[in-house]
């Protein structure tokens, strides 16, 4: 039980041959959009696999993850708040080696821990992502 709470997440790659996929999440490529409703027990971990990029919630739940093929846009709805989480920590973090690093449009950037602090509010939260580069 432990191995799984830890280590789920939802997984997203592009398959040479099958094309898109979401493991723990359920997929559908609309235009240059691949959209992932988030279906893994914790909701709090996405790889999107061809940007090496983890977002990691400390707090909160993913819903749902849009991912811009084109544009390199990402788009996260997180769940609306309840009683316990009246905001979501994001850490965004990707491999070095992708020449990109993404961040919050709009934001002041990540706290001293690395975490982004986001206001959910009574209906699920919308976010941006976009390459600093």
């Amino acid at each position: 039980f432990y191995g799984y709470a830890v280590n789920s997440g939802t997984y997203i790659t592009e398959h040479p041959e099958f094309g898109w996929t979401a493991f723990s999440g359920n997929l559908v490529k609309k235009g240059s959009w691949v959209k992932t409703i988030v279906k893994t027990g914790g909701r709090s971990r996405v790889f999107i696999a061809p940007l090496g990029l983890w977002l990691t919630l400390d707090a909160g739940a993913f819903n749902e993850v849009h991912y811009n093929t084109k544009t390199g846009e990402i788009n996260v709805i997180l769940d609306k708040k309840n009683g316990h989480t009246p905001y979501a920590y994001l850490r965004v973090e990707q491999n070095k080696n992708s020449g990109q690093q993404y961040r919050i449009q709009g934001s002041q950037g990540p706290d001293g821990q690395g975490r982004y602090r986001i206001a959910l509010g009574n209906a699920p939260t919308k976010i941006n992502l976009k390459t600093t580069l």
